[in-house]
Order: C-alpha cells, then structure tokens, then sequence
C-alpha cells in the first residue's frame, strides 16, 4: 500500500516536472509587427543558422513585387529585398519557397501588367540573390490568357516541379476553362515539359505538388465540380495518366486543398473549408 502512494507521487511530480519544462520552453520569445515596412502578408519564414528571412509581396513606386525581408535571431529587422522589374511579380500561395538540395531556394509565381500574367520561377542563392529568374509560356495578348504558379517543389533528381493554373495550351490556345498545370525543369531552370489537366466543363487550379511514392507525383488543388471540392491528381514521372480524385462535401464548397501528407499506402489531405470554419482531412488511396 505505501510503496503505491509513494509510486503515484513519484510519477506525479515526474508529469509535473515534464509538463513544466514544456511550458519553459515554448515560452514567446518575442512578437514583433512591422508596420514600418508595409503591408505585405508573410508567406513562408526561413531558419537560417543566424537570421530568419520571411516572404511577402509589397508595391514600390507602383509595381507590386516579391520581397524577403531579413531578421536576426531576436526577431529585430535588418534589411529587405525587392524582385520586380518593369513589370509586376507575385509569388504563390503558403511553402511556395523551397530550399534546394544546394542550399538555394526556389520561388514560384507570376510576372505580369495590364491584365496578363506569366510562369515566374526564380531561384535565389544563401543570401536571397537572384540566380535567375525565368518566364514559362509568356503570352501578352491584352488579358485573355492567365498562367501562373502557385506553388513548386523538387523531385528525388533534384529537378523543379511548378504547380498552378493556366487557361492556355502548350500552343498558346485559349482553352474553355482553366486547368491544373504542371511544369518541371532542371536545376537550371530550363523547361523540361509542361502538362495540363482538366476539361472544358469545370475549373481546376493546383496548389501543391510532392512527389509520390514508387515514382510519379501528386497535384493537389480545387476544382469547382460537385459545388466546389478538393481535387487530387496522381500522375506518371513523364505527367502522364492522370488518375482524378474529388473529395468534398456535396453540400458545401469546400475551399481550396492546403496541405498534402504522404505515407507509404495512403495520402492525408488538409484544408480549411470555405463554409465549414474547422480544418479537415481526408485519407486517399490510389
């Protein structure tokens, strides 16, 4: 009987003790707003050994660009850098910034004015200085047609993978209704091949790209069939065989995919709803 009263103690300050030491450490170190450098929403935030860096977008003189700000550990502000030229640049949607197998990062988004946007991949160094940045399918044709990447990835070859929408084909025709695309190039950044997915009744835009297991890779996204639902596309190593997946409630729009999760025999997908206000998941298996 006295050795169970003294083994609950032990084992309550013993939960004590680790539950304390939690609450220690996730103490807020520190929580800044920076109201001084503008408007721009942060997008992604990277951990370097000795500074972070966040992505947002922000307008100077005008024309919208891409900008990295730099902070050091404290959270205080050192200096930001501005992508843009004499046109507009816009990045993708939340982790559309990648870190390369390099040390480099990765950025996908679009490059536009007056009404047109095009295929922006930009490819920045340890520093965030541009390597390069190039246009996929450019098309200035007064704003009938609209491509642009909204998020990338890199395969197990260390290639490029780009995400996004585009209502054109790979020879420049005007299609019904915008489809998923996909591009991958090499490190290099030249196109390898771009594919689209879709047809001429519903709408269909890609957030996420992974690659899968066995080869292959998985496009995530929305598409406006059954109301509005979640949309995962699997296809080959060469963007072939597209196997279409929806998942939704019929009753609701169910917003855009957010998040995809994979394990060796089944995909999680995550989002948030647009009338449903709670994060969801489903499990897929192809």
């Amino acid at each position: 009987m006295i050795f169970n009263i003294l083994l609950m103690k032990f084992l309550f300050f013993t939960i004590y003790f680790l539950l304390f030491t939690i609450y220690l450490q996730s103490q807020e170190i520190f929580n800044y707003r920076y109201d001084s450098l503008g408007s721009h929403t942060s997008r992604n935030v990277i951990i370097q050994q000795d500074n972070y860096f966040s992505l947002g977008g922000d307008a100077i003189n005008n024309i919208s660009g891409v900008i990295v700000s730099k902070y050091d550990l404290n959270g205080n502000y050192i200096e930001r850098k501005y992508y843009a030229d004499t046109c507009e640049w816009g990045h993708g949607v939340e982790n559309s910034l990648k870190e390369t197998n390099t040390g480099n990062y990765i950025l996908g988004g679009n490059r536009g004015l007056n009404y047109y946007r095009d295929n922006l991949l930009i490819k920045f160094d340890h520093n965030f200085d541009t390597i390069f940045a190039k246009q996929y399918y450019p098309v200035n044709d007064g704003g009938n047609s609209d491509v642009l990447i909204y998020n990338t990835n890199i395969d197990i070859d260390g290639n490029y993978l780009l995400v996004g929408l585009t209502n054109i084909d790979n020879n420049y025709n005007i299609l019904p209704e915008y489809q998923m695309q996909l591009i991958k190039t090499d490190t290099l950044g030249n196109l390898l091949w771009r594919k689209t997915y879709g047809n001429s009744t519903y709408k269909y835009y890609g957030y996420k790209v992974i690659p899968a297991f066995g080869g292959g890779y998985l496009l995530g996204g929305y598409s406006n069939k059954n109301g509005g639902d979640n949309c995962i596309i699997k296809v080959d190593e060469n963007g072939e065989n597209p196997v279409f997946k929806y998942f939704g409630h019929s009753s609701y729009n169910d917003g855009r995919l957010m998040g995809i999760t994979l394990t060796r025999d089944r995909v999680d997908l995550s989002g948030k709803p647009v009338k449903r206000l709670w994060p969801h998941s489903e499990n897929v298996v192809f």
